[in-house]
């Protein structure tokens, strides 16, 4: 099933990028035309995967985790849009940063609980 989906957001993905990057004007205009293109194909190849999980297991992502998940994302990606300009060896730095800041803002939604993050950062120094 899962090779079936990602196969279906993969030809999505180049479908969407054929119609829309080709007659987009070279520069920034074709790299929002890609951005645009590969997010609705797999905003699309999403929906399809909640409805084939809904299909197999009869459940899905309760709503309310949904919807303090999206807030999180939505917060992450507010704040990491206002990261100034800063070299490559920084990008790590502020990725980590903005993954932390997700964290902290699940945390603060008692999304996850304090026992998961001190899960996932044993199971982090484990891989070191």
């Amino acid at each position: 099933m899962s090779a079936g989906l990602t196969l279906f957001a993969l030809v999505l993905s180049v479908c969407a990028c054929a119609l829309m990057v080709s007659s987009a004007p070279f520069g920034e205009a074709q790299l929002v035309a890609s951005a645009t293109a590969v997010g609705a194909a797999l905003t699309l190849a999403l929906v399809a995967g909640v409805y084939l999980v809904k299909a197999a297991t009869g459940a899905f992502v309760p709503w309310p985790t949904a919807v303090r998940v999206a807030i999180a994302i939505a917060a992450t990606i507010a704040l990491g849009t206002r990261v100034p300009v800063m070299g490559r060896l920084m990008a790590p730095v502020v990725s980590a940063g903005l993954g932390a800041f997700y964290l902290l803002l699940l945390a603060l939604m008692r999304e996850i609980a304090p026992s998961d993050l001190r899960g996932a950062l044993t199971a982090l120094r484990r891989r070191k």
